[in-house]
């Protein structure tokens, strides 16, 4: 066996390993996987290792690659996501292996993040081989649609990406206009229209015909999953329009149940005042390896600083 980098040659067998792994509910499982790993959105690639044993990938270890804006700074980062090793190949310290190869020649100016289930919160806080710092629990909040609201704001679906053709999505900065994704037009593209049987839903909220917000929502079993949201800058912002629109969009959806994932600091806790917190098996923690000492500089780590919603990419 070694481990190296990928080699595209073995794409079939790196998609049947991410499947048998995650068992992928996306019917068209090849061209998720290319979707997720292969697409070229920036400039700079996403990194894979991975372990191979004769004519097949029995492992893999992959930084996804992204761009925040801190300060007006453009910065790339990586999300370390779907690690994983085939079951009978475990406990021989591959994805430490991989994880030292692939972390070797990372850039100065970069980071990684991991949302990472309550099953690796261990893993993470303990390996000093990882280096990965928990900064907080995503916690999942619930709230209940009982009827349409009257005082919400007006809303629409987005079906095609010709139909966002003028909007600039880094305009929507309410949350924090100092740390936050870089929302180009190519990213929200590939990110929301381009994935193989996209199972998103993309509206945008006018207030007297001015567009304000997006939101970003994903049907879950009976649930509506608030996915993605934000607005521009706007002096009439209301918190009871703004979740009396969430209410009549999961209506709409013919859903009784909104949820989302956030970290939960004092910003969201007076915003989402009222909805319920479940503790689940399933919360995810968000956490980070620093590259440098870039972030301690610019964030100090603190998770108040951080405004983050979580999602499944897959």
């Amino acid at each position: 066996m070694k481990i190296d980098k990928y080699n595209s040659s073995y794409f079939k067998s790196f998609v049947k390993l991410i499947d048998k792994c995650f068992l992928l509910k996306n019917k068209n499982k090849e061209q998720l996987v290319n979707w997720k790993f292969f697409s070229k959105v920036f400039d700079h690639k996403n990194k894979i290792i991975c372990v191979y044993d004769k004519d097949k990938i029995v492992a893999q270890y992959s930084n996804i690659a992204f761009e925040f804006i801190i300060n007006s700074k453009i910065v790339k980062w990586y999300l370390c996501q779907d690690m994983c090793v085939l079951k009978e190949y475990r406990w021989k310290w591959f994805i430490s292996k991989m994880s030292k190869k692939l972390y070797w020649d990372i850039k100065e100016d970069t980071f990684t993040v991991w949302f990472s289930n309550k099953n690796w919160v261990k893993v993470d806080k303990n390996s000093k081989w990882y280096g990965y710092v928990v900064i907080d629990r995503l916690k999942k909040l619930y709230f209940l649609a009982f009827y349409k609201k009257k005082l919400f704001y007006n809303f629409y679906e987005i079906n095609d990406f010709y139909e966002i053709d003028k909007l600039n999505f880094n305009e929507f900065n309410f949350f924090s206009d100092k740390f936050t994704f870089n929302k180009t037009k190519e990213y929200i593209i590939w990110r929301y229209f381009k994935k193989p049987n996209r199972d998103y839903k993309i509206y945008l909220l006018k207030d007297n015909n001015l567009i304000i917000w997006y939101v970003v929502v994903k049907i879950n079993g009976k649930d509506l999953v608030i996915f993605d949201f934000n607005l521009k800058k706007y002096d009439n912002f209301e918190r009871k329009k703004i979740i009396n629109t969430f209410n009549n969009i999961c209506l709409s959806n013919n859903r009784y149940i909104f949820t989302l994932h956030v970290l939960y600091n004092l910003f969201w806790k007076n915003l989402f005042k009222g909805f319920f917190k479940i503790k689940i098996n399933g919360d995810n923690y968000f956490t980070l390896k620093n590259h440098n000492n870039f972030l301690n500089r610019e964030s100090n780590l603190n998770k108040n600083n951080w405004i983050i919603i979580s999602g499944d990419i897959l």
